[in-house]
């Protein structure tokens, strides 16, 4: 009979041991070195959403766009389930979002060209408000501004700040009677990163509202602790 050792030390790892985690972690890499793919994530960040509309949204074929998203769920970066005749898509975890923005920060950082994208963008302190995120959720609950949110009907649907409007940021210039004129505005899209809520946010301002972006979206508003509001 053999006895068993119960002094036998553990095996020592061997080098593909030592490395595993660094291949494991090298797939997300792999999956995310794509634009296309990286708008997907921003856009799954926001709200499930199935095929068709992330092609639509991406200017893609569905062809295309299911290829990218087979990537990233190669890569576990998200996941699926089928709903009758649609595939629908969401994040694997908030991680994922957290690993987007840090990307994207680097990104701004280290990267001449996307610096000066932020520059010319996301740094305009005229437009931006600099208001703590806790003092503009006090101003909600007491009716001292009003909020826009700029994206579209689908990923407002799914979650947005309290009592806040939504105009998605491709009508906002043709629904600018909506926006009160007397009353503190300020308005957010798909977080700090998101151009086209900032684009449309100077095209209203160029026409004399005066209209603040929150550079933040609902990812940096949960994350802070604060209440979102949905259209179940």
């Amino acid at each position: 009979m053999y006895r068993l050792n119960l002094r036998m030390k553990p095996a020592r790892p061997t080098t593909s041991d030592a490395t595993a985690l660094f291949q494991h972690a090298a797939q997300i890499g792999s999956a995310c070195s794509s634009p296309k793919r990286l708008q997907l994530l921003m856009l799954l960040s926001q709200a499930p959403k199935t095929v068709g509309q992330l092609a639509a949204q991406v200017g893609q074929s569905v062809a295309a766009a299911s290829a990218h998203l087979q990537a990233l769920k190669r890569g576990c970066l998200v996941s699926a389930h089928r709903e009758g005749q649609q595939i629908r898509y969401e994040l694997a975890s908030p991680e994922v979002y957290t690993l987007l923005s840090a990307l994207l920060a680097t990104g701004v950082t280290l990267l001449p060209a996307a610096e000066q994208l932020a520059d010319n963008h996301l740094r305009n302190t005229d437009s931006v408000s600099a208001t703590p995120m806790s003092q503009i959720h006090d101003d909600i609950t007491h009716d001292r501004v009003t909020v826009l949110d700029l994206r579209p009907a689908d990923e407002f649907a799914a979650g947005h700040l309290p009592k806040a409007r939504n105009i998605p940021h491709r009508e906002l210039n043709n629904r600018l009677e909506e926006v009160p004129q007397r009353r503190r505005v300020v308005a957010y899209c798909r977080g700090p990163f998101c151009l086209s809520g900032i684009d449309a946010v100077n095209a209203a301002r160029n026409t004399g509202h005066n209209i603040k972006r929150l550079p933040f979206g609902v990812n940096e508003w949960r994350d802070a602790g604060l209440p979102l509001e949905t259209n179940d």
